[in-house]
């Protein structure tokens, strides 16, 4: 289920997967009697797909993506209308096992790039604009299972976080160039999900990590990077936690914590 608003109308638009053979899409209404409507909007083939909001075409309205994972290297984007309605589905190639996928505007012209976490780093496809995307780099050779983007050193442009069960969150610093410099360990223990939120309403994120250690027992760490003072992240511990998500568009660098 995706929640957002596509329209650009104030108002948020549910979006729900039907996973059969193959993927229905349905926006969900009410009537004037309040019963519940399913619209369909589109179908997609068989694959491992992550969806999500991000205004992919830069017309300033979201647009519905279905990120194609592991073997599905296809990506799929629906673009929104000011109607409430979406364009029909228009197939983006991209990197092939790739197991989280990220719209973040890398290079700082306005437009959201592709970022694709594969076995062998991460992939940066440069927008070009309409939806179209220059061939993919790669950025950096830190690999996992989970990519966030926030911005940790605070000078306007995202930072990566890359994590992953049995892997150690690690924050991927960028250089004046906008390349990757070099990795700092942000925690010392295994993640198996890591998110990032503004929970102390500072305008500074918090990393947001869950984990396993030892006999099953689960944890969430919580703590943040002072990149002024260059302090090492510091966490606080939560016992019980079994797994930490953000909510909102993953283009977006403070996403909310659900």
């Amino acid at each position: 289920m995706v929640v957002a608003d596509f329209a650009g109308r104030g108002d948020e638009q549910v979006i729900v997967i039907s996973e059969e053979d193959d993927y229905q899409l349905y926006g969900v209404s009410l009537d004037r009697e309040e019963h519940v409507l399913f619209d369909p909007i589109a179908s997609l083939p068989a694959g491992e797909y992550s969806f999500s909001g991000a205004d992919v075409d830069g017309d300033r309205r979201l647009d519905l993506v279905a990120a194609g994972l592991g073997q599905t290297s296809r990506s799929v984007i629906l673009s929104g209308s000011t109607d409430g309605g979406f364009s029909q589905p228009q197939a983006l190639d991209g990197v092939s096992g790739a197991k989280d996928r990220l719209f973040v505007d890398m290079n700082g012209d306005g437009r959201l790039d592709l970022l694709s976490l594969a076995e062998d780093g991460v992939w940066v496809a440069e927008a070009l604009g309409d939806a179209q995307f220059a061939g993919a780099y790669k950025w950096t050779q830190v690999a996992g299972t989970r990519l966030i983007a926030t911005d940790l050193e605070r000078d306007g442009r995202p930072d990566l976080v890359v994590a992953g069960p049995g892997r150690r969150p690690v924050w991927v610093r960028r250089g004046g160039e906008g390349s990757a410099t070099d990795v700092r360990l942000l925690l010392d223990v295994p993640a198996t999900a890591v998110a990032a939120v503004d929970l102390e309403r500072d305008g500074i994120d918090e990393i947001v990590v869950a984990s396993t250690q030892g006999e099953g027992l689960n944890m969430l760490d919580v703590g943040h990077w002072s990149a002024a003072g260059r302090r090492s992240f510091s966490a606080w511990r939560w016992w019980g936690a079994r797994s930490a998500r953000s909510a909102g568009s993953p283009a977006v660098g403070v996403p909310r914590l659900c």
